[in-house]
């Protein structure tokens, strides 16, 4: 289930960079966007993740975390923070 999932974001977050018909170069890499950590939630409707992502020409990185439905409808940023947002964790009431 998790790889499924982690497939699903990845394809989700990729698209854009890897729908162009060119070589793929360095500047593209720091375009994707990675996902890591999913986290489901007691009741098992949602799962909370972290979405990372580069800047080259700033030479810097960011976290953020995100949660949505385990069904990948309702994508929500919890987070925007220009530090990282990492290792969400969910409270045993949800």
């Amino acid at each position: 289930m998790k790889k499924i999932f982690l497939i699903a974001l990845f394809l989700f977050f990729a698209m854009p960079a890897l729908s162009q018909k060119r070589a793929f170069t360095l500047p593209d890499l720091y375009k994707l966007k990675t996902v890591s950590d999913p986290q489901f939630s007691p009741d098992g409707k949602r799962i909370a993740f972290v979405v990372s992502e580069s800047f080259l020409d700033k030479g810097k990185s960011n976290q953020d975390i995100y949660v949505m439905n385990v069904d990948g409808t309702n994508i929500r940023n919890l987070t925007n923070n220009p530090s990282a947002d990492n290792h969400p964790r969910w409270s045993s009431d949800g």
